[in-house]
């Protein structure tokens, strides 16, 4: 045994100095494969890791989908047999990313410049993607663990996130204090009449949030819940080989068998492409709006059309399973595997919004749920919707989001727009 190894990794060791490419050992690939150079930290000295990861995540996904690794396949790869086995026996939805404290102020109306508008109404709350989708989990009431993955500052505000988290059963352990650095907040202008929004936000503890604070090797967890990329600074960060730090985590993930979820900010659409589109190879569920999938497509868009295009080109680009954009009109989704759904929205009696402020999160949260229990794209987007529609309830991110029973009720409550697809 210990001859046939020593020959194998001579013969390795020569391929690799002679910088010889190898066929990928999938039989319907034949794509060549660079497991040569196994050394090469740059594209000029030769293929990366990143480069035979990269390639051997695309050949599972079109060569072998239900097979197993090839058991003499010498790539690096972040799903082996012993690493794929870790799968068995997650469970629970973690998030990670944006925790913020949201300071929203209802307003009579969004002045011009230089003119004046009052405060009717204020109020503190948590936010951020990785905070709202958590708490509208657990207010949900679903059955599995949550756990808290980010940073926070060490003051008032990073207190009111963890005492806020821990009555409702969420796991905090990896809810980092950052000494010297004050929690992220937002101050959120809310119009009344409208619940548009404006948002002004500072990063606080969040620039803070890197590859190291996600824990892979101890996570239980079935789910990871990346929310939001564009708002985080390390992870926007872009190489000199074009790959965001944000999509060298979302592969980490994908390494340790987690399913991967991912939402935006609708923020620096110009940096959008280059930040997201690296990443989306190892996104099983990509959840945006139609603004952040306008500035990944580079289209508008403005009609069932135009969403369905976007979707697909997002699914080219690599995401594993489905796309999903919302926008006010309701949920449009799309698969790999060929299957649509579009889930209108609710016509809602006047009086009903009292803020739209997490809206959007509460989308992401039923389309996190749903990915997590394995459900079909149409009872994902009902979901969605419902969980949208509750929590325009109540002016803060989660006041409005209530059992997943009552939150679906709605669906029967009230009617669907009409008109729009």
């Amino acid at each position: 045994m210990w001859r046939g190894l020593l020959a194998r990794d001579l013969r390795l060791a020569r391929s690799a100095a002679e910088g010889e490419a190898r066929w990928c050992s999938y039989p319907s690939c034949g794509q060549e494969c660079p497991r040569s150079r196994a050394g090469a930290t740059d594209r000029a000295s030769g293929p990366t890791s990143w480069d035979r990861s990269r390639h051997w995540l695309a050949a599972r996904a079109t060569c072998a989908p239900r097979g197993p690794v090839p058991e003499k396949d010498p790539h690096p790869s972040p799903a082996k047999p012993r690493r794929r086995s870790r799968m068995v026996g997650r469970s629970g939805v973690a998030t990670a990313g944006n925790w913020i404290v949201d300071r929203i102020k209802t307003i009579d109306q969004w002045p011009e410049q230089d003119t004046l508008a009052l405060v009717l109404a204020e109020s503190r709350a948590g936010g951020g993607g990785a905070y709202n989708v958590l708490v509208d989990l657990a207010q949900m009431g679903v059955e599995y663990p949550l756990f808290a993955i980010g940073c926070v500052g060490d003051d008032g505000d990073g207190r009111y996130i963890a005492e806020d988290l821990a009555p409702r059963g969420i796991d905090t352990r990896w809810l980092q204090t950052i000494a010297g650095t004050p929690t992220s907040y937002t101050e959120v202008m809310a119009v009344a009449e409208t619940g548009r929004r404006t948002f002004f936000h500072h990063y606080g503890a969040n620039a803070a949030f890197g590859p190291e604070h996600l824990p892979f090797d101890q996570l239980p967890a079935r789910v990871l819940h990346l929310a939001y990329l564009l708002l985080l600074r390390r992870l926007d960060e872009v190489g000199a080989d074009g790959v965001s730090v944000g999509a060298r985590v979302l592969q980490d993930a994908a390494t340790v068998g987690l399913r991967t979820s991912l939402d935006l900010v609708s923020a620096q659409p110009e940096r959008a492409r280059a930040v997201v589109r690296p990443a989306l190879p190892f996104v099983d569920q990509l959840v945006i709006n139609e603004l952040e999938a306008g500035a990944l497509t580079g289209r508008r868009l403005e009609s069932l059309g135009a969403l369905r295009d976007a979707a697909r080109e997002l699914l080219e680009a690599g995401v594993r399973q489905r796309v999903i954009i919302h926008l006010a009109q309701g949920g449009y989704g799309a698969t790999a595997d060929g299957a649509e759904h579009w889930q209108p929205s609710l016509r809602l009696p006047d009086g009903f919004v009292v803020g739209a402020v997490g809206a959007g999160d509460a989308f992401a949260a039923g389309c996190v749920h749903a990915l997590h229990e394995g459900w079909d794209l149409e009872r994902s987007l009902r979901t969605a919707v419902a969980t949208a529609t509750a929590c325009l309830r109540h002016p803060t991110t989660t006041g409005g989001v209530g059992l997943l029973a009552d939150n679906q009720a709605l669906l029967e409550a009230h009617p669907p727009l009409t008109g729009w697809a």
